[in-house]
């Protein structure tokens, strides 16, 4: 799972990782400029393993984006 900027957007990619949701596709990089990040990454594996990924701003403790995925099998090695 990786998180990606390209072409002046920022978006995660979780190939293998059915079941996600974010708070929309991507964001503009724009909104990352200047700001210190914080990411919260919380994985539980197995059978019914989830994963959640979320980025703040460490200033305003606002969440710039999140990923969420769950019900799928997050085994320990992918």
């Amino acid at each position: 799972m990786t998180l990606n900027a390209v072409n002046g957007r920022v978006f995660f990619s979780a190939p293998g990782i059915k079941g996600s949701k974010g708070n929309g596709d991507s964001v503009p990089l724009q909104r990352f400029v200047g700001l210190t990040t914080q990411h919260i990454v919380r994985v539980k594996y197995g059978s019914k393993g989830n994963i959640r990924w979320i980025v703040k701003d460490v200033k305003s403790g606002k969440t710039i984006m999140s990923y969420h995925a769950a019900g799928e099998p997050l085994p320990a090695r992918m």
